[in-house]
């Protein structure tokens, strides 16, 4: 609005109001719209003779170190969970594509991050997962992918790199169940990062995803940035999802392509 570009340059430095211009206008001053194109974002010119594809959903990828972690409300075993602690040198050693500049004002110390989500479930839901988990078996848990067998008779299945590892921590049937989930999804060269999720699911559709940081660069879990801790979030909520999709059902995804428009 007229108002709001006036208020702007009122507040903004002429410097800040450059790095705005540049980014919402092309170099003849003319205003960009934003589109989608081939599930893609891109930025254009109302006459259409510009376009250009556009990179602010584009995520850094840091190297990181986590554990597994799980609020104490939702724990109802004494089975402990994983502590990956003694591997946060390995961040340190990582790599990272960040291209911005950053200044470290705030850092936080012993980290814990929660995502929560609603998937569809129920109590049969929760009881079709909890036998895919094993949680029964003998032996419990175990890798996991999304790639459907389309040969289900051939002796062999080749899946790419990204199984998620899955330790059973406890369970209640047709209400809910908490495990670790150690994911392994492939990264681009250089950048380390060991994700460990706890995981909690419920017949309600409630799932939760906690870990602690254990280490982001060559930041201690005693000094963590919020500027790379920003970049780790990106991450994990798309890792996490990622998660749960392996582990429901063709029926849950349709329903939930239902729900998001695809």
């Amino acid at each position: 609005s007229f108002k709001g570009q006036k208020m702007l340059k009122r507040k903004l430095t002429q410097s800040s109001q450059d790095a705005v211009n540049s980014f919402c206008f092309t170099a003849d001053g003319d205003p960009l719209h934003v589109g989608i194109k081939d599930q893609e974002f891109y930025f254009y010119t109302q006459d259409r003779e510009y376009s250009v594809p556009s990179k602010v959903t584009d995520t850094e990828d840091v190297s990181y170190v986590s554990s597994p972690y799980l609020p104490e409300c939702l724990r109802r075993g004494m089975r402990g969970m994983t502590s990956n602690a003694h591997r946060a040198f390995e961040s340190a050693a990582g790599k990272s594509d960040i291209k911005d500049e950053y200044n470290e004002v705030v850092s936080l110390g012993d980290v814990r991050l929660l995502i929560g989500e609603w998937v569809p479930f129920g109590d049969n839901a929760v009881a079709s997962m909890m036998d895919k988990l094993g949680c029964q078996d003998r032996v419990q848990g175990g890798f996991f992918s999304d790639v459907i067998d389309s040969f289900p008779a051939e002796e062999r299945l080749e899946t790419p790199s990204g199984l998620t590892g899955v330790r059973i921590l406890e369970f209640d049937l047709l209400n809910f169940v908490n495990f670790e989930a150690d994911i392994n999804f492939a990264e681009d060269e250089g950048i380390v990062q060991v994700e460990n999720f706890g995981t909690h699911v419920r017949s309600d559709g409630f799932v939760l995803y906690g870990i602690k940081i254990e280490a982001i660069m060559d930041h201690g879990a005693d000094n963590v940035s919020l500027d790379l801790m920003s970049r780790l979030l990106m991450d994990i909520q798309n890792d996490s999802t990622r998660i749960i999709d392996s582990l429901v059902s063709e029926y849950q995804r349709s329903m939930l392509d239902v729900v998001f428009y695809g």
